[in-house]
C-alpha cells in the first residue's frame, strides 16, 4: 500500500490518492507587532490505497479530524462513527508505521508528527473501545511513554479480532463456535433469535396465516400456523398500530366531520397531518423536515418533479438511468423526453453491467458520467436496485454527477427503511419513494419526495401551477393537493414501530440477518441449479437476496414453497427475491427457507 502526505493543492492540479485517509486540520499562529496572526489552515493526509481525484471524495471517507485545543499535546479527535472499523485499524496500522521510519524525502515539522503520533494513540483508543474490547484494557498512558511497543501490543490484540471475523460467514461461524452449536441447526437459529435486540418488533405486526394465503383446496405441507413471510419488499405486512389509528380516523370523520381539518380530537388536525408524519421520516432518509413532503405515488411524483428540474438545452439534455431500471420509472423518463420533443433513443444513456454479469460496477458508473456528463441534463437511479438488489454508492456517484453540473435524482422505493440513508448530507439534489415496501404503509400508500434544502427558494422553477401562485419553500412547494388523513395514518402506524428503534440497528440486524441467509443457501445448497445475483459485498445491498435459477421456472418455486407456509417474490421467469425485513422477519423464518428450498430443489 502507498502511503503519503502532502499539504492539498487546488483540486485541479492534485492527483492524490486518497480513498482511504485521516485528515489533520490545524492552525498554525506567528507572532507579529500587533500580537499573535493566525495563518490559514492547512490540511494534510494520511494516504492509503488507490488514486482517487481529491474532488472525488466524500465527507464520510475522512476516518477522522484532528483540531489542537490551544495548549501543548492536547489534541481532540473526532474519529468518524461510520467508518468500518477494520479500515479504521488499518489506518492507523499505517500512521504507526509511517510515524516509526518517515519517507525521507518528506520533510516535517515537529508540530506535525506530533499530531500524527497523538491520533494513532486517541483513534486506536477509540477502535479500541468500538469493537467491544472494553475500556479496562485499553491504555492512554501509552500517550507518554513506550509509545510503539503499547501501540502494537494493541495492533496485535485488534488484528486477532478482525482475524475472527473478515466475512460474514466467518462472523457466524466463529458465533456458533463460541456457543458450542451448529450453524447449519435451528437450534442455532433459535439461539440467535433469542439474543435478537430487536425481536420485541415482530409482535407490532400481523403475520398472515398459512391456511388464508394457499388456493382453496390445496392442502399444505406444514404443521406451521403463521406463514414465513419474506416479500417485504415487494408489500410489508400490517402494523397493527396502523389498524387502531385507521379505526379512529373513521370515528373521527364520522363524529366531527369537516371540523377536524383543524379541530381533531385526538391532535391529528387533517390539515397538518403531513407534519406529524414528516418529523417520523426525517431519520429514516436523513433530511430535514422542509425538505420532505409526502404526497400522491410514486410515478406522479416522478412527472411532477422532472416537470420542474428536467430542463433539457441543446447541449444538455440527456438522462442516465440503469438498463434495468423498474419499467414505470423508465416510462416517465420516456414520456419527459418526448414532451420536450427529444428522441428517447439520442437522450436516455443507460448503465448496463459488464458482458457476463448481472449488475453494474461502479467504476463503470462514473466512467459514464466523466464521459457522459457534459450533456446530462439528469442522472435518475434506484438507490436499490429492485430485480438485483444492489445498493448503489448514492453519494459517490452524486457528488461525480453534480460536478458535471448534472441534476442528481434518486428513487428509493427499495431503499426507504432498508438502508442507511443521508439525503441531505450527501447533498443528493431530488428523491422519490413509495411507502409501502419496507415502510409498511399499505397496498398503494402515499409516497413522499425530497428536495434539498439548496433548492428550498427556487420559485422561479417551473410548476404544475397558475401563475398566481406563491409556492411554500421546500418540498412542500411542489406538493399538490392535500394528502388523505386516512394514508397518512396508515404510513404513521408504521413510522411509529420504526421510532422504536433507528435505522443503525435496523441496519446492522439486517447485515447479520441476510448473511445468515447468505451462509445457509451457500452451505446447504452449493449454489447448484441457482446463483445469487445480489453483490455478495454487504455494502452492496440491503435486506434481499436475489437467486437467478437455470432451468426450473420460478413460479413452480414459489408455487412450493407457499404450500410450505412460504412467501417470497418471483420475477418472471427466472429470479426469486427474498427479503428478510429485520422488523418482523427472525432467524428462524432464514432457516426455514432454506430447508423448504432444499427439499423442494432435492425433489426435481
Amino acid at each position: 500500500m502507498e502511503l503519503l502526505i502532502g499539504t492539498v493543492g487546488e483540486p485541479s492540479s492534485s492527483k492524490i490518492p486518497l480513498k482511504k485517509r485521516v485528515r489533520i486540520s490545524y492552525a498554525e499562529s506567528e507572532e507579529t507587532d500587533s500580537g499573535y496572526k493566525e495563518q490559514p489552515k492547512r490540511a494534510k493526509f494520511i494516504i492509503i490505497d488507490n488514486e482517487i481525484p481529491i474532488e472525488h471524495l466524500d465527507d464520510n471517507e475522512i476516518l477522522a479530524t484532528v483540531q489542537e485545543n490551544g495548549e501543548d499535546d492536547e489534541k481532540a479527535v473526532e474519529p468518524q462513527p461510520n467508518i468500518s472499523l477494520k479500515l479504521a485499524l488499518e489506518s492507523v496500522d499505517n500512521l504507526l508505521q509511517f510515524i516509526s521510519n518517515p519517507p525521507k524525502e518528506l520533510l516535517f515539522d515537529l508540530k506535525t508528527l506530533s499530531i500524527l503520533r497523538i491520533l494513532s494513540i486517541s483513534y486506536l483508543g477509540y477502535v479500541y473501545i468500538k469493537v467491544g474490547l472494553g475500556k479496562d484494557k485499553w491504555n492512554p498512558a501509552i500517550a507518554n511513554e513506550n509509545r510503539g511497543q503499547s501501540l502494537r501490543s494493541h495492533l496485535r490484540e485488534l488484528r486477532e479480532r478482525f482475524r475472527e471475523q473478515k466475512s460474514i460467514h466467518e462472523i457466524i461461524q466463529s458465533i456458533a463456535s463460541k456457543k458450542g452449536l451448529d450453524p447449519l441447526s435451528h437450534e442455532f437459529a433459535r439461539y440467535l433469535d433469542d439474543n435478537d435486540e430487536l425481536k420485541h418488533l415482530r409482535e407490532e405486526f400481523s403475520l398472515p396465516k398459512v391456511s388464508e394465503c394457499i388456493a382453496e383446496g390445496v392442502v399444505p405441507i406444514t404443521s406451521e400456523e403463521e406463514v414465513v413471510y419474506l416479500s417485504g419488499n415487494s408489500l410489508g405486512l400490517l402494523p397493527k398500530r396502523t389498524r387502531k389509528l385507521i379505526n379512529e380516523e373513521l370515528d373521527v370523520w364520522a363524529t366531527s366531520a369537516v371540523r377536524a381539518h383543524f379541530n381533531h380530537k385526538l391532535g391529528r388536525n387533517w390539515a397538518t397531518i403531513e407534519d406529524q408524519v414528516i418529523s417520523k421520516l426525517t431519520g429514516i432518509v436523513g433530511a430535514k423536515p422542509i425538505e420532505i413532503a409526502v404526497m400522491n405515488t410514486l410515478t406522479s411524483n416522478i412527472h411532477l418533479l422532472l416537470a420542474s428540474f428536467y430542463t433539457p438545452t441543446q447541449s444538455r439534455f440527456k438522462i442516465l438511468i440503469e438498463e434495468s431500471s423498474f419499467p414505470s420509472d423508465r416510462y416517465a423518463l420516456e414520456s419527459q423526453i418526448k414532451f420536450h420533443g427529444y428522441l428517447v433513443e439520442a437522450a436516455l444513456i443507460e448503465i448496463k453491467p459488464r458482458p457476463g454479469d448481472i449488475t453494474p460496477e461502479i467504476e463503470d458508473v462514473l466512467n459514464i458520467i466523466e464521459k457522459e456528463g457534459d450533456s446530462i441534463a439528469l442522472v435518475f437511479m434506484e438507490a436499490v436496485n429492485y430485480h438485483t438488489g444492489q445498493l448503489f454508492d448514492i453519494p459517490k456517484i452524486t457528488k461525480a454527477a453534480q460536478k458535471k453540473g448534472c441534476i442528481v435524482a434518486w428513487n428509493l422505493a427499495h431503499a426507504i427503511g432498508n438502508v442507511e440513508l443521508k439525503l441531505h448530507d450527501w447533498n443528493v439534489d431530488l428523491a422519490v419513494w413509495c411507502s409501502y415496501k419496507y415502510l409498511n404503509a399499505g397496498p398503494g400508500g402515499i409516497a413522499g419526495i425530497f428536495v434539498h434544502e439548496k433548492h428550498a427558494h427556487e420559485f422561479d422553477r417551473p410548476r404544475i401551477v397558475i401563475s398566481a401562485f406563491q409556492p411554500m419553500p421546500g418540498a412542500k412547494g411542489f406538493q399538490v393537493s392535500n394528502p388523505s388523513a386516512l394514508d397518512m395514518v396508515a404510513l404513521y402506524g408504521s413510522l411509529e414501530v420504526f421510532s422504536l428503534t433507528n435505522m443503525s440497528d435496523l441496519c446492522q440486524k439486517s447485515y447479520l440477518l441476510t448473511g445468515y441467509l447468505e451462509f445457509l443457501l451457500d452451505e446447504n445448497l452449493h449454489g447448484v441449479g441457482y446463483r445469487i445475483i445480489t453483490p455478495r459485498n454487504p455494502h452492496e445491498h440491503g435486506a434481499q437476496l436475489s437467486l437467478m435459477f437455470d432451468e426450473l421456472k420460478v413460479e413452480k418455486i414459489a408455487d412450493d414453497l407457499l404450500i410450505r407456509g412460504i412467501i417470497c417474490d418471483e420475477r418472471k421467469q427466472s429470479v426469486l427475491r427474498v427479503a428478510p425485513a429485520p422488523l418482523y422477519n427472525c432467524f428462524s423464518d432464514v432457516y426455514k427457507f432454506v430447508n423448504a428450498l432444499k427439499a423442494i430443489l432435492s425433489e426435481t
